[in-house]
């Protein structure tokens, strides 16, 4: 681990600092869209839809925010995964054995490891594959309040 290791692993560690902030703002706003339009789909499929095709369709658009949003949540759960790893893999080397500059900048890795790295969605909550699946938990909640709200001549029977 010479100089060129501490070198990326800085300038790793403040591109993380300085993209961190502009994600999260836009990661919200995806998530607030995409909780919105999942919600209305499913109002549009359970009242609105009374064609077989038009509940396919909506379906499908569903299904396509749901893709949109999936890899955000499991790339920033990867990020979360390796950076907890990176302090037990950093103690498991061969550090004993290296030299004292080595283990100085071992030093350094250690206390930067021990500062979890996630993403947030307008810093109210991080990031995952939990909170892939409550933004559809929302959309349920969401349906529910809407449809109780609408009168019941509205609504299309089958």
């Amino acid at each position: 681990m010479g100089p060129t290791y501490s070198i990326k692993f800085c300038l790793c560690a403040r591109l993380y600092d300085t993209i961190a902030p502009i994600i999260s703002v836009t990661l919200f706003i995806q998530f607030a869209i995409s909780a919105v339009c999942i919600g209305t789909g499913l109002i549009n499929i359970v009242i609105f839809a009374n064609k077989f095709q038009t509940q396919v369709a909506c379906f499908f658009f569903i299904l396509a925010v749901l893709i949109e949003i999936y890899p955000a949540c499991y790339f920033s759960q990867c990020l979360i995964n390796e950076s907890d790893k990176l302090a037990n893999v950093i103690f498991h080397s061969n550090w004993i054995e290296q030299s004292s500059e080595y283990r100085k900048l071992l030093i350094f890795f250690l206390q930067r490891s021990q500062r979890p790295m996630f993403l947030t969605a307008g810093k109210l909550f991080p990031v995952t594959l939990s909170s892939f699946v409550s933004v559809r938990a929302y959309a349920d909640k969401q349906i529910d309040f809407e449809t109780s709200s609408i009168p019941s001549y509205l609504c299309y029977s089958v």
